[in-house]
């Protein structure tokens, strides 16, 4: 099916709509996670410069929370992304700037599976995993759609064959003509 590249979402609103929705996920986690970084500064205050400088390793106790840490933040991720993606194809920050995840063959929002999908592929290269080797996957993922044509797919959208458009409640601004 061919795509209708007049309705596809402007780059820069999908940078923002991401931005936003990392600013909501990081609160989140603020939250969620607020005792547990508490009590990990509290194991690793001390010995911050030798754990850093790699003259010491993590107690027990911090690998423990830092795991903790790790796995709330996981969740809170997926809790935030992908429920959102399947009943809406919209996050808050796709909301807010007006743009939402559709199917490209029926314009539908994405089903639980595979708003299960994107959201691993958006994952699963995360820096979090493993930051030598997830960053420049991520990053590749993200910067597909600045080269991808016609529909401006980043990876994890390829996956499942989704693109990102308008919102119906915002349209694209019309072309002007400008009478010489």
């Amino acid at each position: 099916m061919p795509i209708d590249t007049a309705k596809l979402a402007p780059l820069g609103l999908r940078v923002v709509a991401r931005l936003i929705d990392i600013v909501a996920v990081f609160l989140l986690c603020l939250v969620v996670n607020g005792y547990f970084y508490l009590q990990f500064a509290d194991q690793v205050g001390p010995n911050i410069n030798d754990i850093l400088l790699g003259q010491e390793t993590l107690s027990a106790e911090a690998s423990r929370l830092n795991w903790i840490i790790f796995v709330l933040t996981i969740g809170l991720w997926f809790a935030y992304e992908v429920p959102a993606t399947a009943n809406s194809g919209q996050t808050l920050g796709k909301r807010i700037v007006g743009i939402r995840v559709v199917r490209v063959v029926d314009d539908k929002s994405l089903t639980f599976g595979q708003s299960i999908r994107r959201w691993l592929i958006l994952m699963l290269p995360s820096p979090a995993v493993s930051f030598l080797c997830g960053l420049p996957l991520q990053i590749a993922d993200l910067l597909w759609c600045l080269w991808d044509r016609p529909g401006r797919q980043c990876l994890h959208d390829k996956a499942v064959t989704s693109i990102v458009v308008r919102s119906a409640a915002v349209p694209a601004p019309e072309k002007v003509k400008v009478e010489k």
